[in-house]
């Protein structure tokens, strides 16, 4: 087991700012779990970095009450959230005529960039299987 585990590396905060260092990185769900942590990390290997060299974030949430609290949680926490990497759009995915003309928007922000696409957004049904229908299921699969 010990052996196994000496192979398994931890990759450090430098090979993570090397990485995505000028990337455009777009995260759908970024105000929950996953999402928001992967946010929060892009957003600080960035901060680390010289000026205008860091990742830019662009962070997804369906509501932008949601984004804007994620956003001032990251504030209070001390993270330094530079405007220059950073852009956030309320994007509801239930709602696919709206999403491809919001997609559109950002892509001319990035000057059509996009390097990185993490989707972490998800439908939570909290219904058991029994009382689960089909359409529940599908809604929790296939969302938009």
């Amino acid at each position: 087991m010990q052996k196994s585990m000496a192979r398994v590396q931890r990759v450090s905060s430098l090979d993570y700012e090397k990485n995505f260092k000028d990337k455009v990185c777009l995260i759908t769900g970024a105000t929950g779990g996953i999402g928001k942590a992967v946010c929060r990390r892009l957003i600080q290997a960035g901060t680390l970095l010289p000026l205008a060299v860091g990742a830019i974030v662009i962070m997804i949430g369906r509501t932008m009450q949601k984004i804007e609290r994620v956003v001032k949680e990251f504030r209070d926490q001390g993270i330094v959230i530079r405007d220059t990497h950073f852009l956030y759009k309320n994007m509801d995915f239930n709602e696919p005529s709206n999403v491809e003309k919001d997609f559109q928007n950002l892509m001319l922000k990035t000057k059509g960039r996009l390097d990185v696409i993490v989707n972490a957004a998800g439908v939570v049904n909290r219904k058991s299987l029994k009382q689960a229908t089909l359409v529940d299921w599908d809604k929790s699969t296939y969302p938009a």
